[in-house]
């Protein structure tokens, strides 16, 4: 039983390194971009969101988003779709209060990342600096 645990914990840890290390090293490093203004309607009131630049960093192990004044990081993983491109998810935070869920594409052809918006926002193209 013990050694089936070890097993199956090695399993799991193998697996989750694997979903990180699956991005290409062509998709690590910075993107940049600009949020383009958009309305959002929350409990029957409507707010206007001014455009805001966009700065996303990936390393190995980590995400880093930043948007305006805000800044999160977190772990993520990535998954290989057709097309030699990558679907990205990264759970951030701010280590305080905050916590985010952030979906993004990885274009293989243009070398692009693409935020999906949710809830209304729009989708933000991001090219990457280096």
């Amino acid at each position: 039983m013990k050694i089936f645990t070890g097993v199956f914990f090695l399993f799991l840890l193998s697996s989750s390194v694997t979903l990180a290390d699956n991005l290409p090293s062509k998709a690590l490093g910075k993107y940049a971009g600009e949020k383009p203004a958009y309305t959002a309607v929350k409990h029957d009131v409507e707010i206007s969101i001014e455009e805001q630049d966009v700065f996303v960093t990936i390393s190995e192990n980590t995400l880093y988003y930043t948007l305006g004044k805000l800044s999160l990081s977190g772990p993520y993983s990535a998954i290989k779709l057709e097309g030699g491109n990558y679907s990205i998810k990264a759970n951030l935070t701010n280590e305080k209060s905050l916590n985010f869920d952030l979906e993004l594409l990885w274009s293989k052809k243009t070398k692009n990342l693409t935020i999906l918006g949710k809830n209304g926002e729009p989708d933000t193209t991001l090219e990457q600096l280096n």
